[in-house]
């Protein structure tokens, strides 16, 4: 909400139609005041019409901020990269420095083993509008597959955050051992377990691998089932094959689904889905992993369009009650976010 004396200078008096005349305005005046906010609004409010039936008696206006927004970009870099570096963007050139503020967060890779943790700021001089946020790497001779970690803006002086967080992909560089050694099942090298869901009908209880999962797909933030509601299954040239989940971020926040599979027993596991994003806007979508208790960020799905097929290791995850979700985290201007042909190997 607007206050007075801070974005607008408060007004009020009459207003009055001369003859034929159809239309006046009201124009409060906008205070500049070169802080960081949100989008604000204000009412104006009439009273006491005479001479005239009284219609609408009040409208909003906002303001909208025009100081520096800041985001952070996801990244990636391979192992014996040194370091990894996240690119922070100003949707246009401040007038005085920005300093952002930032941590690091473990995902699948672990801040000492894989990663230096790092807290820290970075700032973007007045009439630039990026800088970069460097997270050192640590390389070792172990083949761990593909590993992720978060970096997270804490504050910023001089900017607001629309996008306060970001995927760091540490691709693995080791050659992955070709042992014999059995997992459950005594499978060796080959899974021993497999979830897997590639939507081959309009269900949210596909299941297409050699296990069952735990149970059919659970809505968050509604209950419609599979053909209703924001989050749906679709028949779309959008999915890699036939349906395919679609997911709606205009009022999406919290809106989502969360599957759960059967990993215990498993050393290894990993996560492989398809995405597709169609000038999908705002909800800041995330793939998320628990193995029963709490919840680690895997992925955040950007504003834009794009495609592709994700992987990630999810061992330290493997559990009797091992789950997997995706949740919209804000509401959303438009376009979509479709998931496909989702699968858990482990061994």
């Amino acid at each position: 909400m607007a206050q007075a004396g801070t974005d607008y200078r408060p007004l009020s008096g009459t207003l009055t139609f001369s003859p034929g005349q159809t239309e006046l305005e009201v124009a409060p005046q906008i205070i500049d005041n070169l802080l960081p906010q949100a989008d604000r609004t204000l009412t104006v409010a009439l009273s006491a019409v005479q001479n005239a039936h009284a219609g609408r008696m009040q409208a909003s206006g906002t303001i909208h901020d025009n100081e520096p927004q800041v985001q952070i970009k996801d990244a990636q870099a391979d192992e014996h990269a040194g370091s990894i570096a996240f690119e922070l963007q100003l949707n246009n050139a401040a007038s005085q420095a920005v300093t952002v503020y930032f941590t690091t967060q473990d995902a699948t890779a672990q801040a000492g083993v894989d990663f230096v943790a790092t807290a820290s700021s970075v700032t973007i001089r007045a009439g630039q509008t990026s800088n970069w946020i460097q997270v050192p790497l640590l390389d070792d001779s172990v083949y761990e597959g593909d590993e992720v970690f978060t970096v997270i803006l804490t504050g910023a002086d001089g900017a607001s955050i629309t996008d306060n967080a970001a995927t760091g992909q540490i691709r693995e560089n080791d050659a992955q051992s070709s042992g014999g050694g059995a997992g459950p099942g005594g499978n060796g090298g080959s899974a021993s377990l497999e979830y897997r869901d590639e939507f081959a009908s309009l269900s949210y209880a596909g299941n297409d691998g050699a296990q069952n999962w735990k149970g059919p797909w659970e809505e968050l933030g509604e209950n419609n089932g599979e053909t209703r509601g924001k989050t749906r299954v679709v028949s779309s040239s959008s999915c890699a094959a036939g349906y395919c989940a679609r997911f709606n971020p205009r009022r999406g926040a919290g809106d989502g689904l969360s599957r759960a599979a059967d990993l215990g027993g498993a050393s290894t596991a990993t996560l492989t889905l398809y995405y597709r994003t169609s000038s999908y806007s705002g909800a800041d979508a995330r793939l998320e992993v628990s193995s029963g208790s709490g919840w680690t960020t895997l992925h955040t799905f950007g504003d834009g369009s794009a495609s592709g097929t994700l992987t990630f290791d999810i061992s330290r995850f493997a559990s009797s009650n091992t789950q997997i979700r995706i949740r919209q985290v804000g509401n959303g201007s438009g376009g979509w976010l479709f998931l496909d042909d989702v699968a858990i190997m482990a061994n």
